[in-house]
């Protein structure tokens, strides 16, 4: 009986065992999870935003200075009649009114792609820090995030304030419509809106290198905050792929 006794005991430790390394088996399959589900995923995603977010604060002065190459040229021509049968010229006013128009395009859709994308990433880091089990680490550095971007807001409303003066952003919107569709050398309205718009255009130059500027600083805070999260995240599923077998056990 003692004999069998041994044996029993033997087997169902050898079933125990089994079980509990199997488990052990399961728990490192959850890393390597973790890893392809959320990590890399999340890591994708902030690099993508953060290129589209570069080009938007590197596309604000473009615009500026597309606006002004073209009024320049429009403005010269306007005080040099002659140059209405230069067809050279008239192809250099093509030209910047291509450029213009394709600056104009991006203006309209990449600030909206922009805010999607810091979103989507967002609730990407958010989900990983779940999975990891750093969300209470994600949560306080989210609100130093929120508040550091509602400070800046703050900030550079102020300053497009003091800068713009009676800056009406609609009847700019309505001019630009209104320049889209100019031919050069065709449109009677023509000196006259350019004498509008170049009363305009130093306050849209200026403007554009402040939104540069407030996106370079938003550029820098999402950089920080993306990293800090991948960061914690990334030691977090480290330790986990380093924790050796009767480690893992002594922490059940």
């Amino acid at each position: 009986m003692e004999y069998v006794k041994q044996l029993l005991v033997l087997v169902l430790g050898s079933f125990i065992f089994v079980g509990v390394l199997e488990d052990y088996k399961s728990d490192d399959s959850i890393k390597v999870e973790q890893l392809e589900s959320y990590f890399m995923p999340a890591r994708v995603m902030a690099n993508s935003c953060l290129k589209q977010q570069n080009e938007l604060f590197l596309h604000y002065p473009q615009n500026g200075t597309s606006l002004h190459l073209f009024f320049d040229a429009m403005t010269h021509l306007m005080k040099n009649p002659k140059l209405e049968k230069n067809y050279n010229y008239e192809l250099v006013l093509k030209g910047l009114l291509h450029n213009l128009q394709s600056v104009q395009k991006i203006q309209a859709e990449l600030p909206q792609a922009v805010e999607m994308c810091r979103e989507e990433v967002f609730l990407s880091l958010e989900a990983l820090s779940i999975a990891t089990g750093s969300f209470e680490y994600f949560s306080i550095q989210a609100d130093k995030r929120i508040e550091r971007l509602n400070d800046l807001d703050k900030k550079y409303r102020k300053k497009l304030e003091q800068s713009n003066g009676d800056f009406d952003s609609k009847e700019i919107v309505k001019m630009l419509y209104q320049i889209g569709s100019l031919q050069p050398g065709s449109d009677k309205d023509t000196k006259k809106l350019l004498l509008e718009f170049n009363q305009k255009l130093p306050i849209i130059e200026r403007a554009s290198l402040i939104y540069a500027e407030r996106e370079q600083e938003k550029y820098q805070i999402e950089t920080e905050f993306f990293s800090e999260i991948r960061k914690k995240s990334a030691s977090k599923i480290n330790s986990r792929f380093k924790q050796g077998f009767f480690s893992w056990l002594f922490s059940l």
